[in-house]
């Protein structure tokens, strides 16, 4: 199975689904290999996590359930995911609105067509 996303964004779409209760970065692997993703030690994959993760997540103090540490997104890196996002859905509406647009014409080349005859 081919991942569809970047790794990158992946880590912080999990990261932001996960807002309120953190992820610990083993469950993030684990999350990114369900995906498809190569999460071996240094593969390419991996060192773009390990970047990402180091950039764009911060501890979450769990000092009291003395389980593993817990990261949440970042600020930056939140606002970031909404701007991808963002853009997904301009690209996508884009799209959507060029196939009505070559509709639009088609019917009207056609009603010219006819009207002519």
């Amino acid at each position: 199975m081919k991942p569809k996303d970047d790794v990158i964004i992946a880590l912080m779409k999990y990261a932001k689904e996960n807002i309120t209760t953190g992820i610990t970065a083993k469950k993030s692997i684990a999350h990114l290999e369900a995906l498809g993703y190569d999460m071996r030690e240094k593969s390419p994959t991996r060192v773009l996590y390990q970047d990402t993760w180091r950039d764009y997540m911060k501890a979450v103090d769990n000092s009291l359930t003395g389980e593993d540490d817990y990261f949440n997104l970042k600020t930056i890196g939140y606002f970031q995911l909404m701007e991808h996002e963002e853009l997904a859905h301009a690209r996508e509406a884009s799209q959507q609105s060029r196939r009505y647009a070559i509709a639009a014409m088609a019917i009207s080349g056609l009603l010219a067509l006819v009207n002519f005859f």
